[in-house]
């Protein structure tokens, strides 16, 4: 558990973190987590959904003070993730990065 709470988004202002995360950066991730919503179709829980795991995974990376990850692998897997909760029809991981590698060239 975390000694001190930090809400979401706290990880862009967590100056000693070496977490490496703009505003810049996040705002790509929640471009492309829009982008891979609006393509499938899902539903808007399934986007802020993505978008909260992917905040929340951010601020405990910054609390421990590692790098953050690849921000497309994690806006892949948010997606997903996301997407196995709120979705009817269960996303398959392939699909995805293949819909990704595809549309964005990524």
């Amino acid at each position: 558990m975390l000694q001190n709470e930090y809400a979401i988004g706290d990880y862009v202002s967590l100056q000693n973190s070496g977490l490496g995360v703009t505003k810049e950066t996040r705002s790509h991730m929640i471009t492309l987590l829009e982008a891979l919503n609006a393509e499938k179709e899902y539903k808007q829980e399934t986007l802020f959904l993505a978008a909260s795991l992917s905040d929340r995974y951010l601020v405990n990376l910054a609390v421990r003070n590692s790098k953050a990850p690849c921000m497309i692998k994690l806006a892949i897997c948010a997606t997903l993730m996301s997407a196995k909760l709120e979705q009817p029809m269960q996303p398959n991981f392939n699909r995805m990065v293949r819909l990704v590698e595809t549309k964005w060239g990524v």
